[in-house]
């Protein structure tokens, strides 16, 4: 983690092809490289039609192994822009600077890179193609997160809720924040300490065990439904997997009720007026069954035991959606 003011932002990238997502050039631009390409941003770019746009773009500027690419935007630009980096040439160096805060406290650390494949039904399997692939550097310019609105702060506040369930630490310092501050479109220094904290732990569980075959999978708290969520219905990443921890504790968890109560409390605010219509539970259970945890058929679950500790459960199909029935 290399933190920046935005204005040397330029500097330190002024050797890399940048590709920058449009709401933040439009915003940021006068502190941005001009040697450039500018895409939308969010996960409907995350396709291989936008893989095959950036590929000729490197091809059309004679990029060869020893060329260098760096990402400035939100996840789902950091995804693609690293799995582009991943399979060009068999890899190439890349940088990136997470824009907005599910970015700074999540997806730009770790490597993880991909795109989603949809079907003909309209269902999209989130990041069912992928590699690992390590950014050199990422650059962090909390300036950014000054033009996110209410609904990017929210986003952000998932992550970090999931990170606060597995780490004491965290915990406190979102309890010292307090729940009614998490929708605050201000940046004040205890937010900036509490994705620092975020970085931290992250980045020492990745030490541990980059490749997600260990102690990284607890990442996956709330993932399993949060991203059958996201895929059935497009909602955004961090608002789903608020929905996934509280759904996954109320079918699968045995925790003691004021663990409950926090998770509920803030979970309650991050998906206000989101999920009023209901779930169908067999249309998220179809991107369910494709989620990359899975194992030998069955739905792998993180469950939290308590603050800091959580547990790997398998259940199958059939049991998940007789313990479904129970909840609602």
């Amino acid at each position: 983690m290399i933190e920046l003011k935005i204005e040397n932002l330029k500097a330190f990238i002024k050797n890399y092809f940048t590709v920058i997502d449009k709401n933040v050039y439009d915003k940021w631009h006068m502190f941005l490289p001009e040697n450039c390409i500018v895409m939308s941003g969010g996960e409907s770019i995350k396709n291989f039609d936008s893989v095959k746009i950036l590929i000729g773009e490197l091809v059309k500027k004679g990029f060869n192994k020893n060329d260098r690419i760096a990402a400035i935007g939100g996840g789902a630009l950091l995804d693609l822009v690293g799995f582009v980096a991943s399979i060009y040439m068999r890899g190439i160096e890349w940088v990136n600077v997470p824009t907005t805060l599910v970015s700074m406290v999540d997806s730009s650390i770790g490597g993880k890179t991909a795109i989603n494949f949809s079907k003909e039904d309209g269902i999209s399997f989130k990041n069912l193609v992928g590699s690992f692939h390590v950014p050199k550097k990422t650059f962090f310019c909390f300036k950014f997160l000054e033009s996110l609105n209410q609904s990017e702060i929210k986003n952000g506040w998932g992550e970090i809720i999931k990170t606060a369930l597995l780490d004491r630490n965290i915990f406190d310092l979102v309890n010292v924040f307090g729940k009614k501050n998490m929708i605050q479109t201000s940046v004040c220094e205890q937010l900036i300490d509490i994705i620092k904290a975020c970085v931290r732990f992250k980045n020492e569980i990745i030490k541990k065990d980059l490749l997600d075959t260990e102690i990284r999978k607890f990442l996956n708290l709330g993932h399993t439904i949060g991203h059958g969520l996201e895929s059935a219905y497009g909602f955004s990443h961090g608002v789903c997997i608020a929905k996934g921890i509280e759904l996954e504790y109320k079918i699968l968890g045995d925790i003691k009720k004021d663990i409950k109560n926090w998770i509920y409390d803030r979970t309650s605010i991050l998906c206000e007026g989101v999920f009023e219509f209901g779930i169908d539970i067999e249309r998220v259970l179809t991107a369910m069954m494709m989620d990359k945890k899975n194992e030998d058929g069955l739905l792998n679950f993180v469950v939290l035991k308590d603050i800091g500790a959580a547990e790997m459960i398998k259940i199958t199909r059939e049991e998940f959606q007789n313990r479904w029935k129970n909840i609602v």
